[in-house]
């Protein structure tokens, strides 16, 4: 599955997104060329990233009847090109943190993302056999903490490669709790504390739409990304 987005209007406004079941996949055409960790753009430094992608040609057009998905051998063949393709889209490294009462716990996500500006809201995609889902559901609110490119040891430790579960995630000190009682990361790049406003159960995830209230943020430090299986921090392109 991939989720689509548009940019919104001008004046900031929710912006609307499609979930879409991917049919074919066509790799050379759409693959803009992105430079790895090792090359000059993912040095470190407290600016983002400006991406500039070789314009594609033309895609040809094909019937919805016509989809070269035909059994399930070629469902699973798509499904892996499916993966591979989407190492090759940069995402946003954060943690998702969630608590209610002694009940807390959190993972690494990239499938992130603002959906509007008014009012101010997030949405996140999250494994519904993940054990943060239940405690998002009950809780009705979560986090959203994005790491730092620093931050290699947090996602050791919330991608359960220490062997630690739930509250024992949360390095004393390095956590606080905001307003609404939900992990906010003290060293986060940016940190948003949300109230769960609605839910979408889809495939294997939940769509989590949440309504922003605290932020806090740090601006010394650029963001953490994942890409091609590996991370990579990101600085900004020269301006024209």
């Amino acid at each position: 599955m991939v989720m689509l987005m548009d940019t919104g209007p001008p004046d900031g406004g929710c912006r609307t997104f499609i979930s879409c079941r991917v049919d074919w996949i066509r790799g050379p055409q759409i693959a803009g060329r992105l430079r790895r960790a090792d090359a000059p753009l993912f040095q470190a430094s407290p600016k983002l990233v400006r991406v500039v992608i070789d314009r594609p040609p033309p895609f040809p057009e094909y019937p919805l009847a016509q989809s070269p998905i035909a059994d399930p051998a070629a469902e699973d063949a798509v499904r892996a090109r499916f993966l591979q393709q989407m190492r090759l889209v940069p995402g946003a490294v954060a943690i998702v943190a969630t608590a209610l009462g002694t009940r807390r716990t959190g993972l690494v996500a990239t499938a992130w993302n603002s959906l509007c500006a008014d009012p101010p809201m997030l949405l996140a995609c999250i494994n519904r056999r993940s054990s943060a889902h239940p405690i998002v559901a009950d809780a009705r609110a979560f986090s959203i903490n994005l790491l730092a490119a620093d931050h290699a040891e947090t996602v050791a430790i919330f991608s359960a490669r220490r062997g630690l579960d739930g509250a024992d995630r949360f390095v004393p000190g390095a956590w606080t709790d905001g307003p609404g009682g939900q992990p906010l990361l003290n060293d986060a790049v940016a940190a948003f504390e949300c109230e769960l406003d609605d839910l979408h159960d889809y495939g294997t995830h939940s769509i989590l739409i949440g309504r922003v209230g605290a932020m806090r943020s740090r601006a010394d430090a650029p963001a953490m990304l994942y890409l091609d299986g590996g991370f990579a921090s990101a600085v900004l392109a020269p301006r024209d």
